[in-house]
């Protein structure tokens, strides 16, 4: 064999290759090593690293994503095609299942803020959203549980920082999951002795009077 021919068989067939992506994805999570009996003449075949072979060559296809790849992800099927009327408001509004957010009846969707004792010192959670918000206690104290995980409770300025960050990506991450683009505004508030930590994003960092609503009413609710 002279070396235009071993140059020439190296060549990738492009039809070949994209029949062996099709085979490998559609059996991907089952993918059986190759023995003795699996050398054949055929064009394409997976080695025992799940790789397709191909002319001489190989080359790892796309690894499907895991639980961990998930994590704070959401559900991979998630839409912005979805009625938050049918499914926050009783079917009572517009149809909003055309937009991220919904563009009227929106005072069907009113910013809530809500108290609770993290560590025995009060903290604050503001949210702008059209989804419902019967879960909001669960994601929060589920995600205080992984945030104690990476250290974000052990009393330092920069953890006290952190932990409100992470707070905020979790609130925003899981409603988002639901109906992406639904979540226009997160606050995370909290009060540590002698320090006060607050992390705005959205709407409340971007306009002033939902702000300025947002303090009147954490200024309020201590006098309650």
């Amino acid at each position: 064999m002279n070396t235009e021919d071993k140059i020439e068989e190296r060549v990738f067939d492009a039809e070949a290759m994209d029949r062996a992506m099709t085979e490998h994805i559609e059996r991907v999570g089952n993918i059986e090593p190759v023995n003795e009996t699996d050398k054949d003449e055929s064009p394409t075949r997976t080695n025992n690293l799940g790789n397709v072979e191909m002319g001489g060559a190989s080359f790892m296809p796309p690894r499907p994503k895991t639980n961990l790849d998930l994590t704070f992800e959401g559900d991979p099927n998630d839409s912005t095609e979805l009625d938050m009327g049918k499914s926050a408001n009783a079917g009572l509004t517009r149809d909003d299942s055309l937009t991220a957010t919904r563009l009227l009846d929106k005072n069907w969707s009113p910013l809530i803020v809500r108290k609770y004792q993290m560590e025995s010192w009060p903290l604050y959670i503001g949210i702008i959203c059209d989804c419902n918000l019967n879960d909001l206690d669960t994601v929060i104290y589920d995600a205080r549980d992984e945030a104690e995980k990476f250290g974000f409770l052990d009393g330092n300025i920069q953890d006290v920082r952190n932990f409100v960050g992470y707070l905020s990506d979790a609130i925003k991450k899981h409603y988002n999951a639901i109906k992406k683009g639904s979540v226009e505004g997160v606050a995370v508030l909290w009060y540590v002795d002698k320090m006060f930590c607050s992390s705005l994003d959205g709407d409340f960092m971007t306009h002033y009077s939902c702000k300025m609503e947002l303090y009147q009413i954490v200024n309020t609710l201590p006098h309650i």
